[in-house]
């Protein structure tokens, strides 16, 4: 099924308020249940349909079909050498602070805010430094790559293949080690 995607059921698009971050999968709630099984079938190679947000499926597929994407990855991998390009700089002089500030804001939040290039590679990461730390011991950190292509399904990189904002939360999360986790792009 290489580089098709079925006709999609629309399932709800926000997580509730039960669905928030612990040592294990986010999987409060019976529609984060329902996609943490779905996941569980499509990863073990089934066409699903239903029960995952059409943005998140297609993002599976790219994921699965297209991209090759090993769903047991459990840390970034580094950004190509090229990373220190021009527009690299101006990316990061322009949102540096931006992200800075706002990292600073979420310093006792366990949260990390990240800017990005257009290529999904992480230009700076601020924020809780419990959280930061957590989120380093999978690459999410300056100079990793977080593209759907190379890291599969996540907020960064699904944000660039869809038009618009993309929260990911928990088991939509194409590769398993990062369903603790809720992205947003």
């Amino acid at each position: 099924m290489t580089g098709t995607v079925p006709p999609l059921a629309i399932a709800p698009s926000r997580p509730s308020e039960d669905c928030r971050m612990a040592d294990g999968p986010l999987v409060a709630t019976s529609s984060a249940r329902e996609v943490a099984r779905a996941w569980e079938r499509f990863a073990a190679g089934e066409d699903i349909e239903t029960g995952v947000r059409p943005e998140i499926l297609a993002s599976w597929y790219r994921c699965r079909d297209q991209y090759e994407v090993d769903r047991k990855l459990d840390a970034a991998p580094a950004a190509p050498a090229d990373v220190h390009r021009t527009d690299t700089s101006v990316i990061f002089t322009a949102l540096g602070g931006l992200g800075a500030h706002a990292g600073q804001q979420r310093e006792r939040g366990d949260a990390v805010v990240t800017v990005t290039d257009g290529d999904g590679r992480v230009l700076g990461a601020w924020g809780d430094p419990t959280t930061q730390r957590r989120a380093e011991l999978h690459n999410l950190a300056p100079w990793s790559s977080w593209s759907e292509e190379c890291t599969g399904t996540n907020g960064m990189g699904t944000s660039f293949e869809v038009s618009g904002p993309v929260a990911v939360t928990g088991p939509e999360d194409w590769c398993g080690a990062f369903h603790h986790w809720c992205w947003a792009g």
